[in-house]
């Protein structure tokens, strides 16, 4: 199956106006010293829904096969009830985005 977007997050109510689903995003990073950083952001009542949507729908729906070794750096990413781990040479274009934007602008946990 190709990959597609984690999870779709723009739809149409009964108006046919659109309107952003809540989307919980939850960005874990794992250092080669074990420390690990933990950020978590809620789409709800964001005045910023839509962008987060979009980098959401730009991400791969599978990360890259998953392949750790001593001295990486490890990601869990967890969009709502999907989540996928990548280690951080493999973290690259749409899905780095999102990681990067996770880690920046969520609240800590």
């Amino acid at each position: 199956m190709p990959p597609g977007p984690i999870i779709a997050v723009h739809l149409p109510n009964a108006a046919g106006e659109e309107h952003t689903e809540r989307v919980m995003l939850m960005v874990t990073r794992i250092a080669p010293d074990g420390s690990m950083r933990r950020r978590m952001l809620d789409t709800a009542g964001r005045s910023d829904a839509g962008r987060w949507q979009e980098l959401i729908r730009q991400a791969p729906a599978f990360g890259p096969p998953y392949r750790a070794a001593p001295g990486d750096a490890v990601y869990q990413v967890s969009v709502n009830d999907r989540t996928v781990m990548v280690v951080e040479d493999d973290l690259t274009g749409p899905l780095r985005e999102l990681v990067m934007a996770v880690l920046a602008e969520g609240d800590a946990q």
